[in-house]
């Protein structure tokens, strides 16, 4: 089966640009990783990119097997945008929903079914709990399956993530 699409998934952050502080944009996102920051970082990835699908926007062509000459603008993996503005966006959308998943103790790999049930009201003497049902699934299921409005705030001052048409 051929997909019309690279098999490789590209990420577009490392776990240091959530730790250190960003020479671009003066802005250090976390003090600490989460433990599993990698892994928070390639679903992050995947939302960005499918944001930035319909997008037209330059990247720098790098054939397998080779290292990318002295001359491309920034990155080194094929698929990744050319222009250092565009690509200080794809890291730091990446970094912003990061962040967002983890103030939030979600966890996008556990799935919908994984994440932590909202508390609506508790009482201590005969030990009743009630929780926020309705307003909770569709929370969770937004938290895990798209990309948070900072992310897209991001892209979208960049030029990114508008999706409309391209015309001349």
């Amino acid at each position: 089966m051929s997909y019309p699409y690279p098999t490789g998934m590209l990420v577009y952050a490392q776990v240091s640009d959530l730790t250190t502080m960003s020479a671009t944009t003066g802005i250090q996102w976390m003090s600490v990783a989460p433990a599993n920051a990698g892994a928070l970082i390639r679903r992050a990835s995947n939302l960005v990119t499918e944001a930035t699908e319909q997008d037209t926007y330059y990247t720098y062509p790098i054939p397998a097997a080779q290292t990318a000459p002295s001359s491309a603008p920034c990155g080194t993996t094929a698929g990744m945008p050319v222009l250092p503005y565009q690509a200080q966006a794809f890291v730091d959308a990446v970094c912003q929903q990061v962040v967002e998943w983890s103030t939030a103790a979600v966890n996008p790999d556990a799935g919908l079914v994984g994440q932590p049930e909202v508390i609506g009201q508790q009482s201590v003497p005969g030990g009743a709990v009630t929780y926020i049902a309705e307003q909770t699934q569709q929370w969770q299921k937004d938290s895990v399956e798209c990309l948070c409005s900072a992310s897209l705030r991001i892209l979208r001052l960049a030029g990114l993530a508008v999706n409309r048409p391209y015309t001349l």
